[in-house]
Parts: C-alpha cells; structure tokens; sequence
C-alpha cells in the first residue's frame, strides 16, 4: 500500500466536492419525487413529479462524472504538477487518466477491467456523455402528448377503469441508474484512500462536515446517501 503520495501544499479550484454534494442532493429531490410517484401507482397524474425525478436523475449522473474527473484531476496535477499534467494528459478520457494514476502514480498497477466498480464508472462516463453530448433520434414508438391525454380525458374518450400510467420500467431505472452514479464516486474515493493514506478522499468528496455544520436540508440529504452507500460518518470524521 502506498502512504503520503498527495502534496500537502494548499490547493485551489477544484471543485470535486461541491460536484459531489450537488449530485447527492439532486438523487435525494430524486428519490422524494419517485416516491410519491410509486405510492400513487405510477398514475399519469404525477407526471409533474415525473419531469421533476428525470431532471434530478440526470443531474445526479452528470455531477458525478463531473466530481469523479474534478478529483482526478486535481489528484495527478498535485502529484505530477500543474503544468506537466495539463500540458501533456488533460486530454486523456476519464478513464485514461484513472489509469494513468493507478499505474505511475499510485503504482497499483492496471485498472482491472473485469471489476464492478470500474464497469459501474464505464457506464457513468457513457450516461455522462449521452446526456452533455445529446443527439436525438426520430422516436419509433407512437404515442400521445400529455396534452392530448389530458384532452381525451377531458372527452372522457379513456375508460376510468384503465388510466394512463407512467412507465414503471423507465422510472425504475432511472433511479437505479442514479445511485450507481454515486456508487461510482465512492468506488472511485475508497480505491485513492486504500493507496494514498494522505488523500482522504471519502471524507473530501463527500464532505461529511456537512453532517454537523450543514443546515437541515443538506444534514437530510446526506443522511440519506450515506445510508444508502453505506458510509460511516463517524469513521469519516475519525479519518481526518
């Protein structure tokens, strides 16, 4: 195991754990808006609150690559310095510059490919870009818009027996897909604390202070996503 690899010169710009919080946050709005949704039978009457758990999904996702790559970024230009790392491996995928560290830096060797954690950060980054990369496409499946939905409804042209409902699969998976991209940046966090005893990175990213000096709200939304990703708040603070 390696010790002591990250500087202890002050850094600045590196906003991986304002990243992180904003996706915790975004997946707690997003699982208050499922919630709702699933105790009303996923009724189309909820569609509102629909829209609203789609718009934190994607939120969650996006942050999470964002906080992963802030971290990263900022961990080699510590290790390799500012200018060598910019000039030379800023351009390198996510996943590159992972390995990059893994190998030369933390001296871990290579990434195995085979793992979880590294699959659940290959579809982090893959979601990541289909929603900062977007590209439509014609829409196969024929449908009706909630205007007209609400229309027919209004014409009582839809039988009361057999509302619309929204798509359970499709709500599902998109809060799954959520937490497996918090998931990632703990994966990623415990992997830089097992080889760098200096970097604390559980405690950086997800900035358990939060916890004790945050308002309600955050004090809320942290508890909740430390439950759910299994973080010991107390262990967090002792590590610092």
């Amino acid at each position: 195991m390696a010790e002591n690899i990250y500087p202890n010169s002050a850094r600045e710009n590196c906003f991986a754990h304002i990243y992180c919080e904003i996706a915790m946050e975004s997946y707690y709005n997003a699982t208050v808006s499922y919630e709702q949704i699933r105790k009303a039978g996923y009724s189309w009457d909820y569609y509102g609150e629909y829209d609203s758990m789609n718009k934190a999904v994607v939120s969650t996702i996006v942050f999470s690559a964002m906080a992963i790559e802030a971290f990263i970024n900022d961990y080699a230009a510590a290790c390799l310095g500012d200018s060598d790392f910019y000039e030379n491996f800023d351009k390198l995928s996510l996943l590159g510059k992972f390995e990059l560290i893994a190998r030369f830096i933390l001296k871990s060797g290579r990434l195995d490919k085979g793992n979880a954690h590294y699959y659940r950060l290959k579809s982090l980054v893959k979601s990541r870009n289909l929603y900062v990369h977007c590209k439509s496409k014609r829409s196969v499946i024929q449908g009706y818009s909630l205007d007209e939905i609400q229309k027919m409804k209004r014409l009582n042209s839809l039988e009361p027996e057999s509302p619309p409902k929204l798509d359970s699969e499709e709500i599902e998976n998109g809060i799954k897909e959520a937490l497996d991209a918090l998931k990632a940046i703990y994966d990623v966090a415990v992997y830089f604390d097992e080889y760098d005893s200096n970097i604390w990175a559980v405690s950086r990213l997800f900035n358990m202070l939060g916890l004790v000096a945050g308002d309600e709200h955050e004090r809320r939304y942290k508890a909740v996503v430390f439950r759910v990703l299994g973080i010991k708040a107390d262990e967090l603070w002792n590590s610092t």
